[in-house]
């Protein structure tokens, strides 16, 4: 019995830290499935969280992470 416990911990621990994440400029983390959506003049980000599915603009993030690969934000004129 404790092994079944202890295994199933294991798994959803590591199916949390594989998720993906998007951090806004207001300092906000969202946890859950991301997208990068290259449609018009400026990129969007779709994230789905358990809350619901939030849209972003490019400018409107800080950083994102997709399958462990880490994005900045890059600003020029």
């Amino acid at each position: 019995m404790k092994t079944i416990l202890l295994f199933i911990l294991i798994m959803l621990s590591v199916a949390a830290i594989a998720q993906d994440y998007v951090v806004t400029l207001k300092g906000d983390t969202l946890r859950g499935e991301v997208k990068i959506l290259n449609y018009g003049n400026i990129d969007h980000i779709e994230a789905n969280t358990l809350k619901g599915r939030n849209h972003f603009t490019a400018i409107q993030i800080k950083a994102l992470s997709i399958e462990k690969e880490i994005y900045n934000t890059v600003r020029t004129e």
